[in-house]
């Protein structure tokens, strides 16, 4: 086991917008598989619209030099057209190549945060959603039933 890393959680900056957009992309490379080609402008103004919004939540994982290696973003919706909202998640995603950061749930750590900003603002539940690959479906189910989640809702997809 090599050195110790020390990482922290903190809120999103906007000087943490270029990382977010290139850890965005290796997001994207990894999970979703579309005919369209990633788009930093997008993902870029995406994050920066969400900074600094009270029904947003924007973190990011840093290591000791203060470059994010993993970030959640998630806001309120009213998805399920109910009095209190519902807490989404929107996008997370952790580089932690060969575990350089070490061995922590770092997945679970950037959802623990977001559940705990959710319950402080009245969300009623919290919806995570997940890009899965063939072959996934058993392990993720495993994953979330662990931190009591249940499975809810499915989205199919079809490219147009």
């Amino acid at each position: 086991m090599g050195p110790k890393i020390l990482t922290q959680l903190r809120p999103a900056e906007l000087h943490d917008i270029p990382h977010c957009v290139c850890l965005g992309e290796l997001e994207y490379e990894q999970i979703f598989h579309t005919t369209e080609g990633f788009s930093p402008d997008y993902c870029e103004s995406f994050i920066f619209d969400s900074l600094g919004r009270g029904d947003r939540f924007n973190y990011v994982l840093v290591d000791e030099t203060d470059i994010p290696f993993g970030y959640i973003t998630g806001g309120l919706s009213n998805l399920y057209m109910t009095y209190k909202p519902e807490a989404v998640i929107y996008h997370w995603f952790v580089n932690n190549h060969d575990g350089q950061y070490g061995r922590k749930n770092f997945g679970k750590m950037l959802i623990t945060a977001f559940e705990m900003w959710a319950k402080n603002r009245g969300a009623r539940s919290v919806v995570v959603s997940y890009m899965q690959q063939p072959g996934q479906e058993r392990y993720l189910n495993r994953v979330f039933n662990r931190m009591g989640y249940q499975l809810n809702t499915v989205n199919y997809r079809r490219e147009l």
